[in-house]
């Protein structure tokens, strides 16, 4: 998979699905078992062609991936390392403006955002900066061990107990409460999206009452399901789309222009034709 930027540079990656309890992997490219555990990452810095190459565990997956390269400039280009790095104006106004940023930096520049607007409009804080110490959405009742209550107490399938306890923190109870009864023995609640993924039908109403307007939103920006296997994404769309038009009230007509730009997602931006045909030029052989 691969992305290019208006700058005619290429970062290209590739993720490969691994079993964290037995270290196999369904990709016949996979990584040696020993050099990606789970919360341990490897990085390259000197390669044969002087680039630096990565390897990150990432949501069951091993991401691989490479620094820029020359490219060609496509129409849908991706922001460079230069655009995602944070941009803090003062207008003459004396409006404050904040922009780009990731993860890794964001209370960093939450708080020198604030100092912007302190020194701009000369206030006078009454305490020092607390951004440092604010708990997001969910962790203020999360413990590690939390998901044996989800299991225990809802009868949640381990896995899928784990990963709503690793996403939401202590909002995983909210997401259990929206699931509805299986019918069957065990699990008693929690139907998947998808049967080799975690990921259930109740994310997608809750991440609609968390402001998903649109199935890529799902896909990609809450469940990551469309960077982690494109085929399943593609296999779990109509369920999406289906389950969001009766959340948001979506026509039929809406309904398709969902899947079609959804569809059209993941095999562009996420590189499904691309897979597609790199497979069709590899000539088989059958007689050797």
């Amino acid at each position: 998979m691969g992305h290019q930027s208006e700058s005619g540079h290429q970062r290209h990656w590739t993720i490969h699905r691994h079993d964290p309890r037995d270290g196999r992997s369904t990709d016949p490219t996979d990584l040696c078992p020993q050099l990606r555990p789970s919360n341990t990452g490897l990085l390259d810095p000197d390669t044969s062609d002087g680039r630096v190459i990565f390897f990150l565990p990432w949501e069951r997956m091993t991401i691989a991936g490479t620094t820029d390269k020359p490219s060609e400039v496509t129409l849908s280009p991706i922001p460079t390392d230069a655009d995602v790095e944070f941009i803090l104006k003062i207008s003459p106004t004396g409006l404050v403006t904040i922009a780009g940023g990731k993860w890794t930096t964001y209370r960093h520049m939450a708080e020198e955002t604030m100092d912007a607007c302190i020194k701009a409009h000369n206030l006078k804080p009454t305490n020092g900066c607390i951004t440092a110490g604010l708990m997001l959405e969910g962790g203020h009742e999360y413990d590690p061990l939390m998901y044996i209550h989800l299991v225990q107490d809802y009868g949640l399938e381990v896995d899928v107990a784990q990963h709503l306890a690793h996403t939401y923190g202590d909002r995983a109870f909210v997401v259990a409460r929206m699931c509805k009864m299986t019918g069957k023995r065990w699990p008693i609640i929690g139907t998947r999206l998808h049967q080799e993924f975690p990921y259930l039908d109740a994310e997608v109403r809750y991440a609609v009452r968390e402001y998903a307007c649109t199935a890529v939103d799902v896909i990609a920006r809450r469940t990551r399901l469309a960077f982690l296997n494109t085929y399943a994404a593609h296999e779990v769309l109509p369920e999406v789309v289906r389950i969001m038009g009766e959340e948001l009230g979506w026509s039929s007509q809406e309904q398709r222009a969902q899947l079609e730009k959804a569809r059209q997602f993941i095999d562009v931006e996420m590189g499904q034709l691309a897979k597609q045909n790199a497979a069709s030029n590899v000539s088989l052989n059958l007689t050797k």
